[in-house]
């Protein structure tokens, strides 16, 4: 797994050889393969996304209402609820773009 410091370090290294080449050709081809590179991921986002879209839909109030009648009648009956860092896990899991952030990708 990359951690920030290997991600910035390799950063730093491409930036000083960009820098340091004279030849254009080389220039070209790199800002080229960024740009496929940028479009490629911007694509799967949209797709991902229109997705993900489709599948939506709004709940009901009387869903909502269920739900909190069903949890307040458990723990009224002693059944324990599931730990918030286990939901959270769960729900990373099955929407992991849910925990990219900007912010976390640079934490590492």
């Amino acid at each position: 797994m990359e951690t920030t410091v290997d991600i910035n370090a390799l950063r730093n290294e491409l930036a000083r050889e960009i820098l340091e080449t004279d030849d254009l050709g080389l220039l070209e081809r790199i800002r080229e393969r960024l740009d496929q590179k940028k479009g490629q991921v911007l694509t799967l986002e949209k797709s991902e996304a229109k997705a993900n879209k489709r599948d939506l839909k709004p709940y009901t109030m009387a869903e909502i209402r269920s739900w909190l009648r069903e949890a307040e009648e458990e723990k009224a009956a002693g059944i324990p609820g599931t730990p918030w860092r286990e939901m959270m896990a769960e729900i990373k899991e099955e929407f992991p773009w849910l925990g990219r952030s900007r912010s976390s990708q640079e934490v590492g």
